[in-house]
């Protein structure tokens, strides 16, 4: 599933992806760690991304979550990246400059995750909004008692000393307690962007 929230015609802003992991594996996140492998336990993750600087000509936002739902060489993408096209076309922005990317090399954390066979991306929870919201979120969401770190400074390369990659041990009070986490950064005043929010707990993964 996935949510839209703020102004759903912005071209930049904050995502977090859902990410289904159907067994325990092991991870090899590029050069953190020095290459080593990371044991993943099944479960449900949740990564904390940004896409920023829209121009009239595309959205880096919208590239950003069909980039995450491409697998690399060719391989079949999740099946959640067909809904984000339906989604995109929804928007009424145009789309002459937006499409699904037919390559993919993998460059952050989150690719190498994302281009397992064992991984599923399930959803994503957008945030379209011009406010710079990820640093933010992330270390809020860290800070939430249902959650763990997989790795320290991990899903965070362009950001030292941050986590943007977390397993929810308890997927539906997770999500609840994120419900409540955005509607309090909502009402920030300072960010001066606010967004609407509407609840988006009642998940069901095994629709896509």
């Amino acid at each position: 599933m996935i949510y839209l929230l703020g102004d759903i015609t912005c071209r930049e802003g904050t995502y977090m992806l859902l990410i289904e992991l159907k067994k325990t594996c092991r991870v090899s996140f590029g050069r953190f760690m020095g290459g080593k492998a990371i044991t993943m336990d099944a479960g449900l993750y949740l990564y904390t991304g940004s896409a920023m600087g829209g121009t009239k000509a595309g959205s880096p936002l919208w590239r950003r979550l069909l980039r995450h739902a491409t697998r690399s060489s060719g391989r079949r993408a999740h099946a959640v990246r067909k809904h984000m096209l339906i989604m995109l076309n929804r928007t009424g922005m145009n789309t002459q400059h937006i499409s699904a990317p037919s390559k993919k090399k993998l460059r952050w954390h989150i690719d190498y995750l994302l281009d397992k066979p064992c991984v599923r991306l399930s959803g994503a929870i957008v945030i379209c909004s011009p406010a710079r919201l990820e640093s933010l979120l992330a270390q809020k969401i860290l800070s939430l008692d249902c959650v763990i770190p997989v790795a320290q400074g991990l899903g965070a390369s362009d950001m030292k000393k941050e986590t943007h990659l977390v397993r929810l041990e308890h997927p539906d009070r997770c999500l609840q307690r994120l419900n409540s986490l955005l509607l309090t950064i909502a009402e920030i005043r300072e960010h001066n962007y606010p967004f609407p929010i509407n609840a988006f707990t009642n998940v069901e993964r095994s629709k896509i």
